[in-house]
Parts: C-alpha cells; structure tokens; sequence
C-alpha cells in the first residue's frame, strides 16, 4: 500500500514498511521526490477534477524511460 502523508505542510511518500520519502508539487502538477529526483507522480482526475488515484512515472539510467503503473493510495492528514 502507498501512503501519502502531509505534516507540518510537508507532503511525504510511504510504500509498506519502507521509510518515507518528500514529495513536492512542481508547476507541471506532478508530486516529484525531492530533492531533484526525476520520478514522480502525475494525479489521475475524474471528470469533475477530483484526484481518485496516480500514475507513477519513473525515470532512470543514461536515457529518459517511462513507466506508468496505476497505484491506489491512501491521504493522511497529521
């Protein structure tokens, strides 16, 4: 399970028991890790612009490469 936590107005990204990692929204409304990592996640919307889930886009080695995987997450508010 993914969980996606804002603390202190720190928004933060969790996979099962794995520690968590900072996530910041950049101008192209994606969430990136931070700092400076070129993965991210792009909000999926529904009609009416409600965020209901999110694609994963990864991006590594000596060229760009994408990966889309729909996750489902879960938004604490601590």
């Amino acid at each position: 399970m993914v969980t996606l936590t804002v603390k202190d107005g720190n928004l933060s990204y969790q996979r099962g028991s794995d520690g968590s990692f900072p996530l910041q929204m950049m101008r192209d409304n994606r969430l990136h890790f931070t700092p400076n990592d070129l993965s991210c996640f792009s909000p999926i919307r529904d009609a009416e612009g409600r965020v209901y889930g999110l694609d994963f886009i990864a991006r590594g080695g000596g060229q760009e490469k994408l990966v889309h995987s729909r996750l489902s997450y879960l938004v604490s508010m601590g």
